[in-house]
């Protein structure tokens, strides 16, 4: 409030002044939201930020009806739209507001993460030719209310922090071993002051998990700011890295700071992590290094060395009761002759860990969250990096899931250097989880031509060493190729050449890796394995149960699976490389960017046959392939 008006309201007895407004009001009809389905009528920016959707505070949406009962399809969804870019422009938000004028009748429709409230502010308009007392003071109410709102600060309404000037750097701080209760306040310099640079393109979900990932510079150190989003009931990334540290486990991030900004917003916690910048991820590294047209070997050295960096730290975590979860060709960083292990959002701290000193710092239910991790073992991961078991939904995860991951991400990595995408490749190609892991198990029992299946052609013998024997060593014992058993056993565990292993992991993590054989529970590892005839067999599968689909799993996992019917069939599956046979379905794809449910038809012996309706048909080459791989 000016000095004239402040002076004028003291001679007029020192009423209550009234607030000052801190946004500015535009009347804006076009390209206010880019790619928007619809135009807002009024948005409020913030004053002191350059216009643009980064500094939008709030958007009006008018109508001309006058209901006050449900909100029409058309109108939710047009204003769920403007939230949705409004999530994903602000990393600062805590929800989005949005004004609804429907006629005479206001609302308030506030966004979360996963969930959108309404609330009636009132009523501006009388709609009798003279009002009557109680009208005007309905409308004097609705507007005191409007005010109200309209003058909070961002940090009281929508946001973390005070972002009325923009949001180009952060100071957070949090008491000693209390990184439960942190707060950040926007800053300009200090020792602990994150200047942010470039914000990383990633997808903003307003489902599960989402993280807003930002190039930094904390200090004088090159760094990365981490915001990310997690529904209450899941471990937060913070106290992962904080797990590892405590352990000792290397090649991985160095974190400069962390803490929970938001406990429970909405039943989602809001963290940030403050982390090294290890460079650059190992597709983006391969990539450069063959535009530039570096020597095919020295690109293979790369490579090897980038396994048996990886496979030490994967077994090292595991042996401190930690899994990874998600080894694919991003989350995997390489900067010189650095590689580290990154994005640890979605590993797991097994039970057995005794970090409850972690759980304590960040004021978590360590065991009911282990419980629900230890549930969503089966979805979580990169589908085309995920082992052959858990794409077939069976078991819970170990070290050696991991370990299968990172041999697909090396095929993955060389194999794209020639091609832009081999998502085609027979060992890549994703029809659903289940027919991946068919596939898969079928056509790495072939020895000899396994790398023709993932298109990797024409490599050195150095590397190609390695990757046979991470293959024999994941896929093959003594007694023979282990594929069948991976997807149908539910109680297998590997027994590997601890002689092979040593061809891509250095001996000390073979060491490690031989006197901690995972279990099947969960459990702290027996200092022995136990033997593969004592377990538990598990019955031979229908085709019925070997290829309905899983219930769907939560969206943050990449792909959903759609839930098909069981059909009771008698036949049983003699083999994987039967289904193999099998003619994929088209794949339409749901609103949530997963796949709907394939279906498969098999010949049985008696040369009968099921029939499934629409079928799209392989083509002759994957025909060919899948007959060959047999």
């Amino acid at each position: 409030m000016g000095r004239a008006a402040a002076a004028k309201n003291k001679r007029r007895g020192g009423k209550t002044p009234v607030p000052t407004l801190n946004f500015t009001v535009k009347d804006y009809l076009s390209d206010l939201i880019p790619n928007a389905t619809d135009e807002a009528d009024v948005v409020l920016y913030y004053q002191g930020a350059v216009p643009g959707i980064s500094a939008v505070h709030m958007v009006m949406k008018a109508k001309l009806e006058s209901k006050v009962a449900d909100i029409d399809d058309l109108t939710l969804g047009q204003i769920t739209d403007y939230a949705h870019h409004m999530w994903k422009a602000q990393p600062t938000r805590t929800f989005v507001p949005v004004l609804l004028v429907r006629g005479p009748h206001v609302h308030i429709l506030l966004f979360t993460r996963d969930k959108w409230y309404q609330t009636y502010v009132g009523n501006i308009l009388y709609s009798t030719p003279k009002p009557r007392t109680g009208d005007v003071d309905i409308i004097r109410e609705t507007m005191a209310r409007l005010w109200f709102i309209l003058t909070l600060r961002p940090q009281q309404f929508g946001h973390f922090c005070d972002v009325s000037n923009g949001c180009h750097s952060l100071v957070f701080t949090h008491g000693p071993n209390d990184k439960a209760n942190a707060t950040a306040s926007a800053c300009t310099t200090g020792e602990n002051c994150v200047l942010l640079k470039e914000l990383l393109p990633r997808p903003v979900r307003m489902l599960e998990r989402v993280a807003y990932v930002y190039k930094a510079t904390y200090g004088k150190r090159k760094a990365i700011l981490k915001l990310a989003w997690t529904p209450v009931s899941r471990q937060p990334e913070g106290a992962v890295y904080d797990a590892l540290a405590a352990k000792g486990v290397g090649d991985v991030p160095e974190v400069f700071d962390s803490g929970t900004l938001c406990k429970d917003m909405f039943e989602y916690r809001l963290e940030y992590i403050i982390l090294q910048d290890c460079g650059e991820t190992l597709d983006e590294h391969l990539a450069k290094l063959h535009a530039d047209d570096e020597d095919d070997d020295v690109i293979e050295a790369k490579l090897t060395r980038v396994i048996q960096r990886v496979s030490a730290c994967l077994v090292r975590a595991w042996n401190a009761g930690i899994i990874h979860r998600d080894i694919s060709t991003g989350n995997i960083a390489v900067d010189g002759n650095k590689v580290a292990v990154i994005d640890w959002g979605y590993a797991k701290i097994c039970e057995w860990t005794g970090l409850e000193d972690v759980a304590q710092c960040w004021d978590i239910d360590f065991e009911e969250i282990c419980k629900v991790e230890s549930e969503n073992d089966k979805q979580t991961g990169t589908p085309i990096f995920m082992s052959i078991g858990l794409l077939f939904g069976r078991g819970k995860r170990d070290v050696y899931d991991d370990l299968e991951s990172l041999f697909y991400v090396a095929l993955y990595a060389i194999g794209r250097l020639d091609k832009k995408k081999i998502d085609n490749a027979h060992g890549f190609k994703l029809y659903s989880r289940k027919n991946l892991a068919l596939v898969r198990a079928s056509v790495l029992g072939n020895r000899n031509r396994y790398l023709e299946r993932f298109d990797v052609i024409g490599i050195g013998n150095d590397l190609q060493k390695v990757l046979d024997a991470m293959h024999q060593c994941l896929f093959w014992t003594h007694s023979g190729y282990i594929g069948d058993n991976l997807w149908e056993d539910e109680y297998f565990r590997r027994e590997p050449d601890w002689q092979l292993a040593a061809e891509f992991m250095d001996r000390e993590t073979v060491q490690m890796l031989k006197q901690a054989q995972p279990t099947q529970d969960g459990a702290q590892p027996p200092p022995a394995p136990a033997s593969v005839s004592s377990a538990q067999p598990s019955p031979a599968p229908t085709i019925a149960s070997s290829v309905q689909q899983q219930p769907a799993p939560a969206p943050e996992y990449g792909y959903q699976m759609g839930a098909s019917p069981a059909h009771a069939l008698d036949a049983r599956m003699d083999s994987v490389g039967d289904l193999c046979n099998a003619e994929p379905a088209s794949r339409p794809q749901d609103t949530s960017g997963s796949y709907a449910s394939s279906r498969y038809k098999r010949k049985s012996k008696d040369g009968g046959g099921m029939q499934s309706p629409k079928r799209s048909r392989m083509s002759g080459r994957g025909k060919e392939n899948a007959d060959s791989a047999r």
